[in-house]
């Protein structure tokens, strides 16, 4: 059984705005809950599994102005989303570039780019979307090893390469953890690489301010100038995260 449930979706009314939300259950959690946001609209509460509906209104409440800037957001943004079903003609991303997924039954499983087209050979039976998130995993490894790498390379304030890994996270681009060990979404491989270097950039910025001070902001000058143009390109891409495997 997963550790995760959802159980309950309704829709609740914050300054004269209609907000989705969905509660999940998580029976890891004890007092503490996880508050994300979906891009397509949706406010995703996880919560301890004994949570009231009159405590969920309570945090909806408390976090008005940023589920409603959130709300705003979206709205603003025509964000890249991932295909509802991995069949032909399903719109798939890598590096930036869209692509036209087209599936083919063969005898075993291969993906080749060529022409705007991903094409997707793989017996019978099988699962596309295993398939293809498999070839994304894949891509990560030396895409954000490159990554990794040519920021190490321009930030004078990291003397080696941290440690790090790459996995698909929900709610976040990246983290680093207080030892110093870098988490890269494995979703960075859809983005272009000039956004996958500002992911990389903050978080070995990280290295050196782990809060979002005047130092690390002026940390981020220093390495990539234009970061706040950055940022603001990555929103586009917030639709990708809300994928699960």
């Amino acid at each position: 059984m997963s550790n995760t449930e959802a159980f309950q979706k309704f829709e609740v009314e914050l300054a004269g705005k209609i907000i989705s939300v969905e509660v999940r259950t998580n029976n890891r959690r004890r007092n503490r809950i996880g508050l994300a946001f979906d891009p397509r609209g949706t406010v995703c509460i996880d919560a301890p599994d004994r949570m009231t509906t009159d405590e969920v209104q309570s945090i909806l409440t408390d976090h008005a102005r940023w589920i409603r800037y959130r709300a705003k957001e979206a709205a603003e943004n025509t964000p890249c989303w991932y295909p509802d079903r991995y069949e032909n003609g399903a719109i798939l991303y890598y590096l930036g570039q869209p692509y036209v997924l087209k599936v083919l039954i063969g005898s075993e499983t291969s993906i080749s780019l060529r022409d705007q087209e991903m094409m997707l050979s793989l017996p019978s039976g099988d699962d596309p979307k295993a398939a293809i998130w498999r070839f994304y995993s894949q891509k990560a490894d030396a895409v954000l090893l490159d990554s990794l790498r040519r920021c190490v390379e321009s930030s004078p304030f990291v003397e080696k390469e941290p440690a790090w890994r790459h996995l698909y996270m929900k709610s976040r681009w990246g983290s680093c953890s207080a030892s110093g060990r870098l988490s890269l979404n494995s979703h960075l491989v859809k983005v272009p690489k000039s956004l996958t270097d500002y992911v990389v950039h903050h978080e070995l910025c990280h290295l050196t301010e782990m809060n979002h001070g005047p130092r690390f902001k002026k940390l981020m000058n220093r390495v990539v100038p234009h970061w706040r143009e950055q940022r603001k390109s990555l929103q586009h891409y917030l639709g990708l995260l809300a994928e699960t495997v």
